[in-house]
C-alpha cells in the first residue's frame, strides 16, 4: 500500500518511525508465533480478533508495544455498502510505504478488506496517534 505524496508529510512519517522504534518483540510475541501457527487459534480468532483488536487499538495504544508487531489500522469503504470499515493489520515498512497482505488465515477467499480497496482505492491508515491516507 503506497503512501499518497500529497497527503502525508515528512513530519507524520517521522512520527510513525518514532513510534514504530519503540516496538519491541515480547514474550506474547513469541506465544503468537507458535500458536498462530495452529488451526484451532486461527478457527477462534477469525471470529473475535478482527473486532477485539479493533477495539484494543483505538482505545488502548499499548497493543504495538504489548503483542510487538508493528500493525495499524486500516479504514477503507464497505464495497457494497459504502460505509467506513476498519481492519486491523500487521504491516511492514519499504522506505515510505506500508505493506500488509491479505492472508485471511489461509482460507481461499481474500478477506472483505480487499475487496473494499478494490472497489474504492482511497483509504486511511492508523498508526499510534498518526492517520495517513493511502491509495
Amino acid at each position: 500500500m503506497s503512501e499518497d505524496g500529497a497527503t502525508a508529510s515528512a513530519e507524520q512519517l517521522r512520527r510513525v518511525a518514532a513510534y514504530e522504534s519503540r516496538i519491541r518483540p515480547t514474550l506474547l510475541t513469541r506465544i503468537f508465533r507458535v500458536i498462530g501457527r495452529t488451526r484451532l487459534f486461527a478457527a477462534i480468532y477469525k471470529r473475535i480478533g478482527p473486532k477485539l483488536d479493533t477495539f484494543l487499538m483505538r482505545h488502548a495504544r499499548f497493543t504495538n508495544r504489548l503483542l510487538g508487531l508493528p500493525s495499524l489500522l486500516l479504514v477503507t469503504t464497505g464495497a457494497r455498502s459504502g460505509q467506513p470499515r476498519t481492519s486491523p493489520l500487521i504491516y511492514m515498512r519499504d522506505s515510505e510505504s506500508f505493506v500488509v497482505v491479505g492472508t485471511n488465515f489461509g482460507q481461499s477467499h481474500h478477506p472483505a478488506w480487499t475487496a473494499n480497496l478494490l472497489a474504492h482505492p482511497r483509504a486511511a491508515i492508523e498508526i499510534g496517534a498518526q492517520r495517513l491516507l493511502v491509495q
